[in-house]
This record gives C-alpha cells, structure tokens and sequence, in this order.
C-alpha cells in the first residue's frame, strides 16, 4: 500500500513514521489514537497505518471505520482536556515520510504547539500558492498557442 499518515490537529505536522525521524524528531512518531468514545491508545507510528505501544500490543488503524484522530504525544500532553478535539484528523500531505531535511524539536509548551501550528499553515499556504500559480502559468502557455485547455488542467485536478 506504502506510506501514508494523519496530522495532528494540534501542530498540524504530521504523525511521522518512525524510520522517518532522528534524535531530534523521533517525538513525531509517537503518537495517541484518540477513540470517539474518548479512550486513547499510544503507541510509535510505523508510516503504514500500523501504531505499537511499548508493551508490543499493535492497533492497525487502516481497519476502522473513517479516518482516526491522531496526536503527537507531546502534542496531546500539552493541551487540557477542553483544547482537544475528537474530530478525524486530515491527510498528510508528506505521508508521513517524505519530510525532506526538516526536523522540529519538540514542544514544551501550548505557545511551542502553536508555533508549529502556524509554521505548518504557512508552508501550506505557501505550496498552495505555488501549486495555483505554476497551474496559472501552464494554463496560459496553452491559450497561447490556442490549444484546448485539458480537462485535467482546466479543472485543477
């Protein structure tokens, strides 16, 4: 299937497999499964939807139903219990793996959680932008030559 993962709805980074991390970033795998019912399971994250907790006890989150709500431990530990939210946590984009030299260090503080939060949004925004503007740019390469737009491309697929 390969890698995939969640952000955490606190950070918005992602939960980062575990061969996907270093001394600095290995707080990005570990993470908490928080349940709709409210209990939690923690464990390190694998990239392929698999958590294990340190008793060796293994929850595939690839069998439930809808997308999971997932945390950094160091995120979840953080935030009181009127700051978490049980909503599914959203794909990540970098799957959990393809993180390039990028290696945050882990928050000690809700003010270190929202710097993170904020420094997520921004690259989004910013990839984004590039995404909309390169789209932009292809677009008028195609009217320019009078050529049918592609639907692929027209539609921003």
């Amino acid at each position: 299937m390969g890698c995939f993962s969640w952000d955490c709805p606190a950070c918005h980074h992602s939960i980062r497999a575990a061969h996907a991390t270093n001394d600095v970033s290995a707080w990005l795998s570990e993470a908490v499964l928080v349940e709709p019912d409210g209990n939690t399971f923690r464990g390190t994250y694998d990239g392929y939807g698999r958590l294990e907790s340190r008793g060796g006890r293994e929850l595939d989150l690839s069998e439930g139903n809808g997308e999971p709500c997932l945390y950094h431990q160091a995120c979840f530990d953080l935030l009181t219990y009127m700051n978490r939210v049980s909503t599914p946590s959203r794909s990540a984009r970098d799957q959990g793996h393809f993180v390039g030299e990028y290696d945050p260090k882990k928050p000690h503080s809700l003010g270190d959680v929202a710097a993170l939060a904020k420094f997520a949004d921004d690259e989004a925004e910013a990839a984004r932008k590039a995404r909309d503007e390169a789209r932009a740019r292809e677009i008028a390469e195609y009217q320019a030559v009078r050529t049918p737009i592609p639907f692929w491309l027209a539609r921003g697929l």
